[in-house]
């Protein structure tokens, strides 16, 4: 599950910069590298809700 946050983050830094740009250059094509993020996303929520499908992790980590 660690890793599915990092790359959250990473797609969250991606839509703030798109956001950033988008605002200082008034430009209405979407760059790709926005695209991607978007695509990304949806398959991190997907892995996510396979992961906890049962409300929990597959994995019962010791501690």
């Amino acid at each position: 599950m660690r890793g599915i946050r990092d790359i959250e983050r990473k797609i969250e830094q991606v839509e703030s910069k798109a956001l950033v740009t988008e605002k200082t250059e008034q430009s209405e094509s979407q760059p790709a590298e926005m695209t991607e993020a978007q695509i990304a996303k949806g398959y991190v929520a997907a892995v996510r809700v396979l992961l906890l499908e049962d409300g929990d992790p597959p994995l019962e980590l010791p501690g």
